[in-house]
């Protein structure tokens, strides 16, 4: 069997391939329009292929608001709940805050004539408003439905979706995509389901030629996976193979760096394990799903400078993508980019990739100039000092949420290398890690990735001793639910089933909900995490069951390094990372397939047994 591991993001795809052994590595322009079409056309005349694929297109849709025009129905009085949002506010004392804009326009928000109360039919659901509401959607528009307390009565929700699926629409229904109550939460998430569908359409056209998986934003990989779920799809690939790798070294707080073409993503690993969260916030936008916690924002390579009104530099989040590009890579491209800053300052070759695409020096110059510095150079630098303050609030956000000091800073993807020791400096962080292969760091956790299953629901009980028969039997249905699921997709791995309740005090937010095993250790866990307890009953919020296949981790996935470094070698040079066997002193370029690493004046980078590079920043 083959196995092959991609990530599809939006200006590089890479690839891992492994067969007999052997260990082949591809990192080729993106085809945003189509990522099927360009893996299928890699992996011709391959067969069986076992697939697992992780994207960032959906967070690229998000960021970029790109997605598909899509439509929402709601229950009437419920339109603005994307436009209302929640109290917090992204900039706490802004005198004047301004919301992210909703995904959707007012006018692609409907309310309809139903209401399903918290245990009863308020308003019955016609015939006629059905067909009301179906006329209202154009031929090639998503559907999102999110009814009035749909987590517990989904009747209306299915009626209305089931009439929209038989005239060939793509719906997403809450109750199917986020069965929890908060309705700005739940409404927000299948509205997103809808919003990334059209760009992860064409994926099953793999399905024909290999055993496909995709990742999901939880680190896990399915077979079925709802289009939500893969929101941070590539990151997660990521996530797993940093988790692994730190685990490998024994690095205990470790804040994970993938900067790729269009986003950078921040995740903090402590004692081996990514932190987990309940929701997301993507671009301004709620997707209340389980995840790994991972920050995300819209600065990468391709990512576009521009002047705002005030006449002040920004860096992105609107990216040149995989075409035009940024203006070096010859494709049309005129904007200036990240990366054209840095071919500018001559720190990426005359190629990357092994050479597949030739960089213009001259046009990333003309484009660096549109910006109207003075000198091209001043304005490179520019571009790269924003860049690098941008990253750097993502990583310190991470590194504040561990009480101990990070120590490491863990860089991969294609764009990592150029900014990791500068983003470590500004957070005070002394080392950085440079795995093998970096910029194909992602696709390698693809392969490493779990089958996943996972059941949710949302209950109501005050828990004074044992849990009810009746919650019990919800856990056991729900159990045998992901059994099935996990015998159909994980076959001959080695499985594991958690049963978890969300717990909390009787009156208490959603953020004082914790996930545990047994309702009784309530008190304990509170205090442990929190500091402190409360004389007040306990109630379970919500069941879930996890399933778990664990991967068959990949052959040769490294080539370690020569054991006896050679001396230092001289500053102001350009390395092959291949070719390396002592220490690089800064200022220096180690060029690689996937990656170019840049050491600035007083950094140095040391080659481990393992194929690591150990970077003093």
């Amino acid at each position: 069997m083959i196995r092959v591991g991609v990530d599809a993001g939006g200006t590089f795809t890479d690839v891992v391939i492994v067969a007999d052994g052997v260990r082949r590595e591809l990192k080729v322009p993106s085809r945003p329009d189509d990522p099927a079409g360009l893996v299928q056309e890699i992996l011709h005349g391959l067969t069986d292929v076992e697939l697992v694929f992780s994207t960032t297109v959906a967070t690229n849709a998000l960021l970029q608001r790109s997605g598909g025009p899509t439509k929402l129905f709601t229950t009437a009085g419920f339109e603005d709940v994307l436009e209302i949002g929640r109290q917090t506010r992204p900039s706490l004392y802004a005198l004047e805050p301004e919301k992210p804009r909703p995904l959707l326009d007012v006018e692609d928000r409907h309310g309809v004539d139903e209401r399903i109360g918290f245990d009863s039919v308020v308003t019955e659901l016609t015939d006629a408003e059905i067909e009301r509401c179906v006329r209202l959607v154009p031929t090639g528009t998503t559907v999102a439905v999110c009814f009035l307390h749909a987590y517990r009565d989904a009747a209306h929700e299915q009626r209305l979706a089931s009439r929209l699926r038989a005239l060939g629409h793509v719906v997403s229904v809450s109750s199917e995509v986020a069965p929890l109550p908060r309705e700005y939460e739940r409404t927000s998430t299948v509205v997103v389901d809808a919003y990334v569908t059209p760009a992860l359409r064409g994926l099953e056209v793999l399905r024909q030629t290999t055993r496909l998986r995709i990742m999901e934003s939880s680190g896990g990989a399915r077979v079925e996976v709802r289009p939500a779920r893969t929101v941070l799809s590539g990151p997660a690939a990521g996530v797993v193979a940093a988790e692994r790798l730190a685990a490998k070294l024994q690095l205990s707080d470790v804040v994970a760096l993938d900067i790729g073409g269009t986003s950078t993503d921040v995740a903090l690993i402590h004692d081996g394990r990514a932190l987990r969260v309940e929701e997301l916030y993507v671009g301004g936008v709620v997707v209340a799903l389980p995840s790994l916690g991972v920050s995300t924002v819209g600065a990468g390579g391709g990512s576009i400078a521009w002047l705002d009104g005030g006449g002040a530099l920004k860096i992105g989040p609107r990216s040149a993508g995989a075409r035009p590009g940024p203006a070096a890579y010859g494709h049309g491209g005129t904007e200036p980019t990240v990366t054209d800053a840095h071919v500018v300052l001559g720190r990426l070759g005359d190629s990357i990739c092994g050479g597949t695409v030739k960089l213009d020096v001259e046009a990333a110059r003309r484009a660096v100039a549109t910006l109207g510095f003075a000198d091209v150079l001043e304005a490179a630098h520019a571009i790269l000092a924003v860049a690098d303050a941008t990253i750097a609030r993502a990583v310190g956000a991470a590194a504040l949420s561990t009480s101990r000091a990070v120590l490491t800073l863990l860089a991969y993807g294609g764009a990592s290398g150029l900014h990791a020791v500068e983003v470590a400096r500004r957070c005070g962080i002394a080392r950085v890690v440079v795995p093998p292969s970096p910029g194909l760091f992602c696709a390698s956790g693809a392969l490493d990735a779990d089958v996943v299953v996972e059941r949710l629901c949302s209950w109501s009980e005050r828990v004074e001793g044992p849990l009810s028969q009746a919650a019990r039997n919800r856990l056991s249905a729900m159990k045998a639910e992901v059994e099935v699921e996990l015998a159909r997709e994980a076959e001959g791995r080695r499985l594991t089933i958690e049963q978890t309740l969300r717990v909390r005090y009787v009156g208490q937010g959603i953020d004082g909900e914790l996930e545990l095993t047994d309702p009784a250790r309530f008190a304990e866990s509170h205090r442990a995490q929190n500091g402190y307890v409360l004389d007040r009953p306990v109630e379970v919020t919500g069941l879930r069951v996890r399933g778990r296949g664990a991967a068959t981790l990949a052959e040769a996935r490294t080539t370690p390094a020569p054991s006896t470094p050679a001396p230092s070698t001289p500053r102001g040079t350009r390395h092959s990372r291949d070719a390396l066997s002592g220490t690089v002193h800064g200022p220096a370029i180690i060029d690689e397939l996937s990656s170019t690493l840049w050491l600035p004046e007083g950094a140095s980078a040391t080659p481990a047994p393992d194929g690591t590079l150990v970077v003093t920043v």
